[in-house]
């Protein structure tokens, strides 16, 4: 995750980290094929990662679980 114009900030995860990964998509996302992913820490009930507006989430959201189970494996 990365924000911000002028200062910036970047969030990174370790695979082996991952505890879930979420898409929610508001009504207006879906109609024009977009949506939220959160993907939560395992090591921190707080710490997640947001990836807002993004298109194809679910696929996204598959392709990040997939590996993390291929890490796991």
């Amino acid at each position: 995750e990365k924000r911000g114009l002028v200062a910036s900030r970047r969030r990174e995860m370790e695979l082996a980290d991952i505890r879930s990964v979420e898409v929610n998509k508001r009504v207006l996302q879906r109609m024009i094929g977009l949506g939220d992913v959160t993907i939560a820490s395992a090591a921190s009930a707080d710490y997640a990662i947001r990836l807002n507006d993004i298109g194809a989430p679910d696929e996204t959201a598959e392709t990040i679980r997939k590996a993390r189970l291929k890490r796991m494996a």
